[in-house]
């Protein structure tokens, strides 16, 4: 019976929305907004997000006078540029500087590295670790990081974690003993100190052809380090780890995609600390896709280490995965049947089990091909993605994006929304990232009559580039709750529906509509405010649909309230605040007269893990303060009990 109560108690997980538009963003999908100038032919173009919904921009170009650099800006999320607009230089060396590789992590820091020529005609990697506003942390320089001797450079790869730590590898070939390969590794502080003496530390040495290194710092101090190398014809995905010290943790390097298959290309991300999900294309008749979850101890998580994403007929190509807000996979791919390119997406738990049905779902009901997508995480376990569809091959595709709830709703029309549509143009390096308020900013190069040059568009929430609700609050005032919002550019909109729902009917998702609000369309922002009573006490979400004369109706974000009546005829308990929290957070509960409470705790598989009695009770509101910092993050119930009455409500406890 606990379980039944337990399981079926559920709310959603929502986040505050506050987005103003500013000119800066072209709202024009025919023309958008140019974030580079001066640039002549940008290309190896890369974004990172900062964390706070900008992003930094790194290209590679050849400016008139000069040898082929690499420069970077950093913009904010209204489109501002911290910087030059035409971009600053890495660094100062002589010389050409070729294939940026880049790295971020979300705190206003990038780490940049690359093939610099300016000792030699051997290139040597250099790096440099910069802030958004401008400052070049390693000098004007840069770092030399290895190369530039007698071996060959074949392929690197770069991270950067949380504490501003950068990692990388790099692969040589050995020119005395051509088949001779080395997998090194290096480690450098935000000071710019080398953690290993040389070049770095040595992980693998083989007479085997090496590619493709990456690494991926595990956030306890430790990292992944894979690559590809190729035994008997067969390119498979080979991984070690190092520990804290620097040590070698496996004694033997693990083969992640197996022998039977040639795989060709694999990507990688930390699903959560100690736990990495590679994923890679197979080689053969039909091609194919497959996935493995790798933990720091050096366990395959999946039985079947080829575990095949999905059994789709046609090819499966262009694998693109995220780690979504309810720390689930989504992964992205291009199905290829029957003359037909669509893009897919499937959602999956850390254990490797699907979400969203055995196949996945298709992301926009289009008659065009489908390819080259990019996908971010978006609010509460979905995510957007971006892509270039064609519909007619005599002209160039357009970009679409479209927004997947956790639900694996398509939010943004059933065809997706238009980002760029200027057919006469071609596009590349499409790249996407949050904007941190439930939408994206998209980028792309694009080659224009005017000239070559990179530009970007940003979605906001509701999909909107022109019309968009912007700063929707609730607030409980006495015993009402009071919502406000501003609207931009509302010459399209017809009418606002404000819709409640209670906790109750959160577990099925039932929205009751409260009142309409028509449009005002005086100017270019209008603000709304409207008082609504409240009776029952509990947690109450409202939101906003808005309806455009067209007939289109898209929804605003949801916000909750949680109202305590002063006076009331019988016991209640209120949702906890904060939900989600790390350490503490606040339970109201009312009694009609004082009297022993007991709150008992239970983690995810209906396990009790706590139990409290409060025995200082009143009659009338009290407060229950619970600490949970030591809990790991997850989902937890608590159930509380007076006497007769009992309430079973869930939490969510983040770090």
């Amino acid at each position: 019976m606990l379980r039944n109560i337990l399981l079926s108690t559920f709310y959603f997980l929502l986040f505050t929305f506050n987005a103003p538009l500013l000119a800066q963003w072209i709202t024009n999908s025919q023309i958008n907004t140019q974030l580079v100038f001066d640039s002549v032919n940008p290309v190896n173009i890369s974004s990172l997000e900062d964390g706070n919904g900008g992003a930094f921009l790194f290209w590679q170009d050849t400016k008139p006078n000069t040898s082929t650099g690499i420069y970077f800006l950093h913009f904010d999320n209204d489109g501002n540029v911290s910087f030059r607009a035409d971009g600053k230089s890495v660094s100062n060396n002589y010389g050409e500087k070729k294939n940026p590789l880049t790295a971020g992590n979300n705190s206003h820091t990038a780490v940049v590295l690359w093939n610099d020529y300016s000792t030699s005609n051997r290139s040597a990697l250099y790096g440099q670790l910069v802030k958004s506003n401008g400052t070049l942390l390693w000098g004007d320089s840069g770092l030399r990081i290895a190369g530039g001797g007698q071996n060959t450079l074949v392929n690197c790869g770069i991270a950067l974690d949380q504490k501003n730590t950068s990692y990388f590898t790099h692969i040589e070939k050995s020119d005395a003993a051509p088949t001779e390969y080395y997998l090194t590794l290096q480690i450098v502080s935000e000071s710019g100190a080398a953690k290993f003496t040389n070049d770095g530390l040595l992980i693998n040495k083989s007479i085997s052809a090496k590619n493709n290194s990456t690494v991926f710092p595990d956030e306890k101090g430790g990292c992944f380090v894979l690559w590809g190398e190729s035994e008997n014809k067969i390119y498979q995905i080979h991984a070690q780890y190092v520990d804290e010290r620097g040590k070698l943790l496996w004694k033997q390097v693990i083969d992640v995609s197996g022998h039977s298959t040639s795989i060709t290309g694999y990507h990688a991300l930390l699903a959560k600390p100690g736990l990495l999900y590679t994923y890679w294309q197979n080689l053969g008749k039909n091609k194919t896709i497959s996935h493995q979850l790798l933990t720091s101890s050096g366990k395959t998580l999946l039985a079947d280490r080829r575990a095949l994403i999905t059994k789709q007929k046609g090819n499966q190509v262009n694998p693109q995965a995220t780690l979504a807000a309810d720390s689930t996979v989504v992964l992205s791919w291009v199905n290829d049947a029957k003359g037909r390119k669509n893009i897919f997406v499937q959602k999956f738990r850390t254990n490797g089990s699907t979400v969203w049905g055995p196949e996945g779902i298709s992301v926009a009901k289009t008659k065009g091909d489908q390819f080259g997508q990019a996908i971010v995480h978006g609010e509460k376990g979905g995510v957007i993605l971006a892509w270039l569809e064609q519909t007619d091959q005599t002209q160039k595709p357009m970009i679409l994006a479209q927004k997947i709830s956790s639900k694996k709703e398509l939010l943004w029309n059933e065809e997706g929304t238009q980002v760029a549509v200027d057919k006469k143009s071609d596009k590349s390096y499409l790249s996407l990232f949050s904007d941190q308020k439930g939408g994206v900013i998209v980028l792309f190069k694009e080659n224009r009559k005017e000239g070559t040059g990179i530009y970007g568009q940003r979605l906001f929430s509701a999909k909107a580039l022109v019309s968009q609700i912007t700063d929707f609050t609730a607030k409980v005032v006495v015993d009402s709750v009071q919502l406000s919002w501003t609207v931009t550019n509302e010459s399209d909109l017809f009418t606002y529906k404000i819709e409640k729902m209670n906790e109750k009917d959160a577990v099925e998702n039932v929205w009751q509509s409260v009142a309409s609000v028509y449009s005002s369309s005086v100017g270019k922002t209008n603000e709304y405010n409207y008082s609504e009573p409240l009776d029952d006490a509990g947690t109450i979400y409202f939101r906003l649909s808005q309806f455009g004369r067209d007939g289109k109706k898209n929804f605003s974000v949801i916000e909750k309230v949680t109202f305590a009546p002063i006076t009331a005829e019988e016991n209640y308990v209120v949702q906890n605040s904060p939900n989600p929290f790390s350490k503490k957070t606040t339970i109201v509960f009312h009694l009609t007269q004082p009297n022993e409470v007991k709150f008992e705790i239970f983690n995810s598989r209906v396990e009790k893990i706590k139990e409290v009695l409060k025995t200082d009770t009143q009659a009338g509101k009290n407060k229950f303060v619970f600490d949970g910092s030591e809990l790991p993050a997850g989902i937890y119930f608590y159930r509380f009990t007076s006497g007769d009455f009992v309430d079973v409500k869930k939490m969510v406890v983040t770090k």
